[in-house]
């Protein structure tokens, strides 16, 4: 790879203060996808950006109506914009004559991370009746893709982001970049950065808070009840929420929960 195309020091400034902005908002799956979205859009100069969870790759197109189901997207220029594409995303037969959506989902390998031109090229692009008739209509043209395999969270996770219509393609250092964004993820990915699907602090009163934060300190149920200054029955009723909220069924089960999670907690 040319020094062109590295990942440079400021680029990896960037992803780090981006990924250290997710990791305060993680509990909040929407916030911090949100917050990854923005980001990315401003790391690669991209238009439009979507991120999320994809199921186990199969080798196989129909994981594409699963992948785009879980998808959340930002930048899009209107509402009626984004509920458009939106419904042709809901569509496996509309995706799949997509070429580089198609192709893309097509090679074998878990973890990849490419520009549209790596993936199809120009004089397949530009013949490519989605391509004139969908997106360049709608004003976006280049897009660059990367995926994960993130066994943890039982399957992988995709970046994507699409430039508007006569802006230049991806290069291969938006690629580098977007992929070294991506690594910085996974570690992260279903335990400090909760996924819509987990349950997480989010949604918790501040007393049910307080009350978990004494039981990660190690306190009993009599110590928690001091510290938070409750009856012992209310402070027994709460860490029996936590336990179905978390779906445990012991103190050590909701630890190990916390543990596997937020390792440097």
């Amino acid at each position: 790879m040319s020094k062109s195309q590295r990942v440079t020091a400021a680029d990896e400034v960037a992803i780090l203060r981006l990924m250290n902005e997710c990791r305060e908002l993680g509990d909040d799956a929407m916030a911090w996808q949100q917050r990854l979205i923005s980001g990315l859009q401003k790391l690669t100069g991209g238009m439009v950006a979507a991120v999320g969870p994809t199921p186990p790759l199969r080798g196989e197109l129909g994981v594409l109506q699963e992948w785009v189901g879980q998808q959340l997207g930002g930048g899009w220029p209107s509402e009626s914009l984004r509920r458009k594409w939106e419904a042709l995303a809901a569509d496996p037969m509309a995706m799949q004559a997509h070429p580089a959506v198609s192709a893309f989902w097509a090679m074998p390998e878990p973890s990849l991370s490419l520009t549209r031109r790596e993936i199809v090229p120009d004089h397949v692009w530009d013949r490519s009746p989605f391509v004139n008739d969908l997106l360049r209509a709608d004003g976006m043209d280049e897009g660059l893709v990367s995926r994960a395999d993130v066994p943890v969270i039982g399957g992988g996770y995709v970046l994507t982001v699409v430039r508007a219509k006569g802006e230049q393609a991806f290069s291969r250092r938006a690629g580098a970049v977007v992929a070294a964004l991506l690594r910085e993820l996974e570690p992260h990915l279903g335990r400090g950065l909760f996924l819509t699907s987990q349950p997480n602090l989010h949604g918790l009163s501040p007393r049910l808070r307080q009350v978990l934060g004494c039981l990660l300190d190690g306190d009993s149920e009599k110590e928690a009840a001091l510290r938070c200054r409750l009856h012992p029955t209310t402070v027994h009723e709460y860490v029996k929420h936590l336990y179905r909220h978390f779906g445990v069924s012991s103190r050590a089960e909701l630890l190990a929960y916390f543990l596997r999670r937020y390792p440097r907690r």
